[in-house]
């Protein structure tokens, strides 16, 4: 028994000194493809406490911001629950971007909805963010699903549809 307990602990040293290793080499990148390459091999081969962050970090970075579609997918590849603790993130995401960040990012807070700590302080957080990211993009539907999942009893119309002949 013991020589498997070896056997397991040198398994975990090696898993955690690859993924810093992986995380370096990351670091020192500028090309996405190639970052977004071992975001993914590290998401789907390991879990580790420096993933997710790394992928906040990645996401945030201005060089890349409008090029992370996939990134903010592999956020909720690692873990809903990792996501369920970063709402606001989420959120910011879904309204400053169309297309595939925005979908991406509120298609993560469906998924990790029945993970997400609702309380009055986060909800009147989330609304007053919502109700002025909606004043600058009135039709931008990821705010009005957004609205609609974490705020149901919301104040805010839904967006102007155009009238179908």
């Amino acid at each position: 028994m013991s020589r498997l307990k070896e056997l397991i602990d040198k398994i975990l040293i090696e898993k955690e000194s690859r993924v810093k290793e992986l995380i370096a080499i990351i670091d020192s990148m500028d090309d996405i493809r190639s970052i977004t390459i071992l975001m993914f091999f590290l998401v789907e081969n390991f879990k580790d406490e420096k993933i997710f962050p790394k992928l906040i970090d990645i996401i945030k970075n201005e060089k890349y911001k409008t090029r992370n579609g996939s990134l903010v997918y592999l956020c909720g590849e690692y873990s809903l629950y990792e996501c369920s603790q970063k709402v606001d993130f989420f959120l910011e995401l879904l309204c400053e971007h169309d297309g595939e960040v925005g979908m991406t990012a509120i298609s993560i807070l469906f998924d990790a909805s029945s993970l997400i700590e609702f309380n009055s302080d986060n909800t009147n957080r989330w609304l007053e963010y919502l109700t002025n990211a909606n004043k600058k993009r009135p039709n931008n539907v990821y705010i009005h699903q957004a609205i609609k999942l974490l705020i149901p009893d919301s104040p805010i119309p839904p967006p102007n549809t155009p009238k179908i002949k």
